[in-house]
């Protein structure tokens, strides 16, 4: 029997052993990669080695999850942990844009070579951003997945799912932080901390506390994804509510997984199609090559007399 996920082994335990994983698998592609290549008489190609590390991280990434394939997300848990990855990843944003900041005429010094640091320094601070880094993917990943569970309890096709990425899909998970489902408590994440179990409690008691809680948690999720990002996922949100209002809960809900999810994907073609015409249709900087001539003015002969 699988041992049910926490809170903790969202946010925490997975995404860092997501990070880890993935630093010692790129670590080994990359060594047996280039002694291969060099067995081989062959020049490594850059191109071949991100291919590679991309399928490791891939792997990890599957190895890491799959111990929550049978962990199903009912509202509580999806607000739980949406609510926590969102405000860990403005914590984690926030940090590095700080250091950053403060330590940039360090970092521009470094790098043009002016300050000489140990190697051992050198070694150990790469480590640690590179774990830094992965465990930040981690947890975007795991917040995706999160997220495609949620929607599968919808009953929406997985290849709607698909199709609605990139800019739909905000639409299919909407659902499933502002509705009720029902779901067996024993396959659920746990919330071990009181208080924050008690916060949850109070933003499912009514409508209006959980869009409250999505509004706020979506105006802080815009300052690490982009303004843009929430505006897209408020205009999915309205599309939702004028829908669900005109129609009814009830109705709606039967509807989800057949034309809403339906008009998620046509939203995500069209913004596709016109993303590609605007790009497509933009004025192209021609080189203009001019000749200057240089010309030589000779001075006037007097004329003697």
């Amino acid at each position: 029997m699988k041992k049910t996920p926490t809170i903790t082994s969202w946010l925490l335990w997975t995404p860092l052993k997501f990070a880890t994983l993935s630093f010692v698998t790129m670590i080994a592609i990359s060594f047996f990669y280039s002694w291969i290549s060099s067995l081989a008489g062959i020049t490594q190609s850059d191109t071949s080695t991100i291919i590679l590390i991309s399928i490791g991280i891939i792997g990890c990434l599957y190895y890491t999850i799959k111990r929550f394939k049978n962990t199903s997300i009912n509202q509580k848990s999806f607000i739980a942990i949406h609510n926590a990855q969102s405000i860990l990843s403005f914590i984690l944003f926030s940090i590095t844009g700080f250091l950053l900041f403060t330590n940039q005429h360090y970092i521009y010094a470094t790098l043009a070579g002016s300050i000489q640091i140990n190697p051992v320094t050198i070694l150990v601070a790469t480590v640690l951003l590179s774990i830094y880094l992965l465990y930040t993917l981690g947890l975007i990943l795991i917040n995706l997945y999160v997220k495609i569970k949620r929607i599968s309890e919808f009953k929406i096709p997985t290849w709607k799912i698909i199709f609605s990425m990139p800019f739909g899909f905000s639409a299919l998970w909407l659902p499933g932080y502002l509705i009720k489902t029902k779901t067996s408590p024993d396959t659920t994440t746990i919330i071990k901390s009181k208080w924050y179990n008690k916060f949850i409690d109070w933003i499912i008691a009514t409508p209006s506390n959980t869009i409250a809680a999505f509004v706020f948690i979506t105006l802080l999720s815009g300052f690490y994804v982009g303004l843009s990002t929430a505006l897209l996922t408020f205009s999915m949100a309205l599309i939702y509510g004028i829908w669900s209002l005109k129609i009814g809960n009830k109705e709606f809900m039967k509807r989800i997984p057949k034309s809403y999810s339906t008009t998620a994907v046509v939203i995500n073609i069209i913004i596709i199609i016109a993303l590609g015409a605007i790009y497509t249709s933009r004025p192209t900087v021609q080189n203009f090559e001019l000749n200057i001539t240089e010309t030589t003015t000779q001075p006037t002969q007097g004329i003697t007399q």
